[in-house]
């Protein structure tokens, strides 16, 4: 709804986090939306000027703690858009198998788009220092 109803236009600038629901949806939706987007955007109201998921790209953050199904569609909602966290202390959170479980969520993912997802993308996001 954020999308449809125009908050990224209005709020350039503004960044969301979409935590605790895990990633594999995203691409599946994100599709769906650029295809509906192209087919009826000559009468939706607000009339977005570009597809949904330029404004995901641009301006939101999705986060998972164990989802390979997520990570293995990273290019549809852009990699510089995920973030893996342990959700620590939770009980549902994958701690204290988090290495096991980055090991598993990455395996044969390319060293650059592991290390944008579990660091880069979060220092990014909240303007951490790189240590």
């Amino acid at each position: 709804h954020l999308i449809w109803g125009g908050a990224p236009m209005r709020f350039p600038k503004l960044k969301w986090a979409l935590v605790e629901s895990g990633i594999g949806w995203i691409g599946a939706a994100l599709e769906f939306m650029d295809h509906w987007w192209q087919d009826h955007k000559g009468w939706m109201d607000p009339r977005l000027p570009e597809q949904p998921s330029n404004y995901f790209r641009r301006q939101f953050y999705a986060t998972f703690e164990d989802d390979r199904a997520g990570v293995l569609t990273r290019e549809i909602m852009g990699v510089d858009n995920v973030m893996w966290g342990s959700d620590y202390p939770h009980t549902e959170g994958v701690w204290p198998f988090s290495r096991q479980k980055v090991a598993q969520n990455f395996a044969a993912i390319p060293e650059a788009d592991t290390r944008k997802i579990v660091h880069d993308n979060c220092l990014k996001l909240y303007g951490f220092p790189a240590a």
